[in-house]
């Protein structure tokens, strides 16, 4: 999907604003309107309430339907989030109760489990395969507040479902209720739960013999048992879970182990959950390690940032390294340019560095810095050196001056004459 088609899907569902963030719009004497529900920080502006003042619901829903939230551009993510957490006037048609589960789904899937779980509980209908008390329990578990989580299913209530049932499972585990735990597992098989892993890790949870079941993080109740039983976790385990809202958790647990919150947080980061001082944060508890060995190239660049006798051409060819690493994604490259953001700033310019500058320059527009992507590409040439590519140069100064730059008409004629002059190929002259 092109940018634009993807931005104009985005803009099809921003239906939910209000003008100061965190108000709420009330519907009457002690009665709240869900669509007057904002959830931003109080820094974020919201957007306008009647963004969709002529619509219909009707035509909404299946708008709302068809909106990605998984591969986003930072951007689209950015733009998505504040659309769906911003409140809005309720829009014309038999469908809004629809429309507003729908921007509670986005909400989930983007992460944002805590709001979509309280916007869920003032609905008539949730979205189909949610449940409010369920989301939030998961989320309870998954920020290791297992008393609270383990409260739901304890002290006689009674919630039937299987999710419920594989709680009093996890629960009796996480508490070393070995009778109740094996109880528990049965009833749960006779209710039609059919799923070898939780009961595996139930019992791995509580000491027992056997070949336990590799880590899983997909859930809170998987995240809690495999923590509580020491699982092995896989390589990219986290990021394979599709929960960034798990992920966020983990990053913030300090009782996990150091590689496990890196797992989270690089995962947490690329979604936008946590902030790149906290992401580098935990990171630096991770090298911090006296047997710390680097398995990604993030890990390798920031090990290397601490030796005080490294090189300034072994930074730059490290900080490249885990740049390039991380260019599958605009998430990506976004989350680790603000990650190695200050260390590439430090770096001294020169002939160590001059082939990397183009590289650099989109680091740090991607980190939202124009004014050092402008140090950079000012510094791809010297005497002896090998120098930057002069069309990605040409390229970020371009983009430095769609961001805010210098747009001068010489200086846009100037980058434009160097687009053409250095463009090698068809499809860099058109771009």
């Amino acid at each position: 999907m092109s940018f634009n088609k993807a931005f104009g899907a985005i803009i099809a569902v921003c239906c939910l604003a209000f003008p100061a963030s965190g108000q709420i719009v009330s519907a009457g004497i002690g009665e709240i309107d869900p669509w007057g529900m904002g959830y931003l920080e109080p820094d974020e502006t919201a957007l306008p309430t009647n963004m969709w003042k002529a619509s219909q619901a009707d035509d909404l829903v299946p708008l709302m339907r068809k909106v990605r939230t998984r591969s986003l551009t930072p951007a689209e993510r950015a733009l998505l989030r504040r659309a769906v957490l911003s409140p809005a006037l309720k829009p014309n048609g038999k469908k809004a109760e629809d429309v507003m589960a729908e921007r509670a789904r986005i909400m989930f899937e983007l992460g944002e489990a805590k709001a979509a779980a309280d916007l869920m509980t003032r609905l008539t209908k949730a979205p189909p395969g949610l449940d409010p008390k369920q989301v939030a329990t998961d989320l309870q578990l998954a920020l290791g507040n297992e008393a609270t989580a383990c409260r739901e299913v304890q002290y006689g209530a009674v919630k039937e479902g299987p999710y419920w049932a594989r709680l009093r499972a996890a629960c009796a585990a996480l508490q070393n209720n070995n009778a109740g735990a094996e109880l528990a597992v049965e009833l749960a098989a006779n209710q039609g739960v059919n799923d070898p892993w939780l009961f595996s890790a139930v019992f791995a949870g509580l000491g027992e013999t056997g070949e336990p079941p590799n880590a899983r993080f997909d859930s809170g109740i998987s995240l809690a048992l495999s923590t509580k039983a020491d699982l092995k976790a896989p390589v990219n385990a986290v990021a394979v879970s599709g929960r960034p809202d798990l992920a966020a958790a983990m990053a913030g647990r300090v009782s996990l182990p150091p590689e496990l919150r890196v797992q989270g947080a690089n995962v947490a980061a690329q979604a936008g959950l946590i902030s790149p001082k906290v992401h580098r944060d935990i990171y630096q508890i991770l090298i911090s390690k006296p047997d710390y060995s680097p398995i990604t190239s993030n890990g390798a660049a920031l090990q290397r940032a601490r030796n005080p006798n490294a090189t300034t051409a072994s930074l730059a060819r490290a900080y490249a390294d885990a740049l390039r690493s991380s260019s599958g994604t605009a998430a990506r490259f976004v989350a680790t340019s603000r990650l190695l953001h200050s260390d590439i700033e430090r770096l001294r310019k020169g002939p160590e560095t001059a082939e990397y500058a183009a590289l650099f320059a989109r680091s740090s527009i991607a980190a939202g810095n124009l004014q050092a992507a402008g140090r950079w590409t000012s510094a791809y040439e010297y005497e002896g050196a090998k120098p930057a590519d002069p069309f990605e140069i040409a390229i970020a100064d371009a983009t430095i001056i769609l961001g805010g730059g210098d747009n001068s008409p010489a200086s846009v004629r100037a980058v434009a004459q160097r687009l053409v002059a250095n463009s090698e190929t068809p499809e860099e002259l058109q771009s």
